[in-house]
């Protein structure tokens, strides 16, 4: 829960942009569903995620690549992300 929270910009309506999430996080320590946990702040934990969580990241970059090839979703979320959308 608290990640889709983060990774949606979180902030709450008397925040502004200024104090969102991107803004006010330097690092998170998250731990998958198979019990295996990363630290943000440590550099060798992304490719540590990379190798450890395929299914996972081929799941993401599956997501995304949807997002990239549809237009009208890619121009969707850039709008939604260039105004405060609580």
């Amino acid at each position: 829960m608290i990640g889709g929270i983060i990774a949606n910009n979180s902030s709450g309506m008397a925040c502004g942009v200024k104090n969102n999430a991107y803004h006010t996080m330097r690092s998170i320590c998250f731990i998958t569903a198979n019990g295996k946990s990363y630290d943000t702040s440590v550099s060798t934990d992304y490719e540590r995620f990379l190798n450890e969580q395929e299914f996972l990241v081929d799941g993401i970059n599956s997501c995304r690549k949807k997002i990239i090839d549809n237009d009208h979703i890619l121009n969707k979320i850039r709008s939604k992300y260039r105004i405060k959308n609580t």
